[in-house]
């Protein structure tokens, strides 16, 4: 799928809020550890199941 097509239900947030789209795919217990990212950040789960920790 193109990435114009999965950003365009998104089209409603101004173009400067929109600078990357990243698509990640991490086996079940996977994942990037603790971290903290330095920009907002709008997360999308498409599927299966994920444990966030915020804090």
């Amino acid at each position: 799928m193109p990435a114009a097509e999965l950003v365009r239900p998104f089209r409603v947030l101004p173009d400067w809020r929109l600078d990357d789209l990243m698509i990640s795919f991490s086996v079940p217990g996977g994942g990037v550890g603790p971290h903290i990212d330095q920009y907002d950040v709008f997360i999308i789960q498409g599927m299966g199941s994920r444990r966030w920790r915020v804090g």
